[in-house]
């Protein structure tokens, strides 16, 4: 009978070996019973949410990823950014950016990215929606909003009757809205 070969996800951050999809994780050839060399892996379930073969994949490559649908224990679903670091353990983190109006810690929801300041006594107003003129915005944008006040490339949106357009997008100079240049 013939085995099917594993499925190689990428290579492994701390040695180089391969990393082969089992059936619970994802694992690195060195961190397979016959060999012991190495000790990373990465859960299939990460907060109770399905990786896919793709995502694992761009981790293994250094990408940072934005998902949702990731749940705490008491049931309640947040979003996050997930990566590597350098000792090879998965980091979920849900605080993305500085905040440009206020300096506060700004997060990723799963509608809005929102300033942590918001419910504060001093109420920061800073928040940007998600999805922007068909746009969902990327890591890459939010960032680049916060630190520079715009977006690191022009972006692909949709006009009332679904036709496509490409702008830059800026915060306002009261770092409260956006607008297209």
């Amino acid at each position: 009978m013939d085995e099917t070969p594993p499925i190689v996800a990428g290579c492994c951050p701390k040695c180089g070996k391969k990393v082969i999809k089992t059936c619970k994780d994802y694992r690195c050839e060195g961190a397979m019973p016959t060999d012991k060399s190495c000790d990373f892996y990465i859960s299939s379930l990460i907060c109770n949410r399905r990786m896919s073969d793709n995502e694992i994949s761009a981790l293994l490559r250094g990408k940072t990823l934005l998902l949702d649908g990731f749940s705490k224990n008491d049931g309640k679903i947040f979003s996050s950014t997930l990566h590597i670091d350098q000792s090879g353990q998965i980091v979920v983190n849900s605080k993305i950016a500085v905040c440009p109006r206020c300096g506060g810690a700004v997060y990723v929801g799963t509608k809005a990215f929102n300033c942590q300041n918001q419910m504060a006594p001093e109420k920061c107003p800073f928040v940007i929606w998600r999805n922007y003129s068909g746009h969902e915005l990327s890591l890459a944008d939010i960032q680049g909003l916060c630190a520079n006040g715009v977006t690191p490339d022009e972006v692909t949106m949709l006009t009332e009757d679904g036709k496509q357009y490409h702008k830059r997008l800026m915060l306002s100079p009261e770092k409260d809205k956006i607008i297209k240049i």
